[in-house]
């Protein structure tokens, strides 16, 4: 009898230790997985987003000092490849992004641009230096500003006309350029020195609002769900109504101008693959599929993430007029996305115990 309570003890303490190791593997597994996204996605999107904005600042600055159909289509190339990055970039809502004192979000990125504002800061000549403009509000600044400029042809100039004929038409537009890029290299070294998302060492590191790793597990599975909900609701169905033309809102289109709206809802959603794969070959990888256990759930999440991209990659040409041209594949591509969000929100939470939130980012 002694012997055999012996043996029990044993197995138990085989067991415990199995229990702690594996919760120990688990822990170094989600901190592994979530340097890298720091790095290799986060980081590396920033980077490349500044790196493209320095480029669109000095397509913007040639287009000024030369004025041409040729300087105006750089300009609006640049313009187009950084808000490729940003936009890949938007399930990152948390960090320097929307936390105070720096609050970047809606420095660089506010929709529905207001086209009255911005004519009415180019007629009152109020603001007069750089320094003045980037003091302004989000309703004056970033991407959409930048966006309208480019492209806004009024109802007797074209684009390049307007930019040729008013140089305070050009000054807003150089200032709003270097605005972009100098809150992409603020987003870029706030992550580096304020450490947002570092692991590196032990939970010292951690930084408000998150304590541990898996409260950060917990924001990126909930930032998953929120990208997708919102690029369904906020990028298709709330700008175009009822499904019929009449219902259209081309007001809150986002991207309307350059007509960039279907793209930016593309890669929006390659975001959310960013951070659901991670980056490199399937060896190196290090996603957030990498602190699964369930392999039926990675697979389930998966599916419907490449379904969704699937469909969503069909749509084509102005996103107002796709309830007449392309209304079954539309139909077809938010069902989709639904049932990515419904995966995201009962599957992959439960595979990961997370608690799953209310949007707060819609219209950001």
């Amino acid at each position: 009898m002694q012997h055999f309570k012996h043996i029990l003890f044993m197995l138990f303490c085989v067991l415990l230790t199995q229990c702690f190791e594996s919760s120990f593997q688990q822990t170094d597994n989600k901190i592994k997985v979530l340097r890298a996204l720091s790095s290799e996605i986060i980081m590396a999107r920033y980077e490349s987003f500044t790196g493209k904005s320095e480029d669109l600042s000095q397509a913007i600055g040639s287009l000024c000092n030369e004025p041409s159909e040729s300087s105006l289509l750089r300009a609006q190339e640049a313009w187009w490849s950084a808000r490729e990055d940003w936009k890949r970039a938007e399930i990152i809502k948390f960090g320097p992004i929307k936390e105070y004192p720096l609050r970047l979000g809606p420095k660089l990125d506010t929709w529905p641009v207001n086209g009255s504002a911005i004519e009415e800061l180019i007629e009152e000549e109020k603001i007069t230096s750089f320094d003045q403009f980037s003091s302004l509000g989000g309703a004056t600044r970033g991407l959409p500003v930048v966006e309208y400029l480019l492209w806004h042809d009024s109802p007797s100039d074209s684009v390049l006309n307007q930019l040729t004929t008013s140089s305070r038409r050009c000054d807003v537009l150089i200032w709003a350029g270097q605005d972009v890029l100098a809150n992409g290299q603020a987003l870029v070294n706030a992550w580096q020195e304020e450490g947002w998302l570092e692991f590196t060492e032990d939970s010292d590191l951690y930084r408000a609002p998150f304590k541990d790793s898996s409260e950060v597990i917990n924001e990126l599975v909930n930032r998953m769900a929120f990208t997708v909900e919102n690029v369904r609701v906020e990028k298709f169905e709330k700008p175009l109504g009822d499904f019929s033309p009449d219902g259209a809102k081309p007001d809150i289109v986002e991207s309307g101008y350059s007509h960039r709206s279907i793209t930016d809802a593309q890669d929006a959603l390659r975001g959310v693959a960013d951070v659901w794969y991670g980056t490199g070959d399937d060896e190196t990888r290090n996603g957030l599929q990498h602190v699964v256990n369930s392999v039926q759930t990675i697979e389930i999440v998966s599916q419907a993430l490449e379904d969704a991209r699937q469909d969503l990659s069909v749509l084509e040409g102005e996103l107002i007029l796709l309830t007449v041209d392309q209304k079954e594949e539309l139909e077809t591509a938010l069902e989709s996305l639904k049932s990515l969000q419904r995966a995201i929100q009962t599957d992959l939470s439960q595979a990961t115990r997370v608690e799953i939130r209310f949007n707060d980012t819609e219209g950001d």
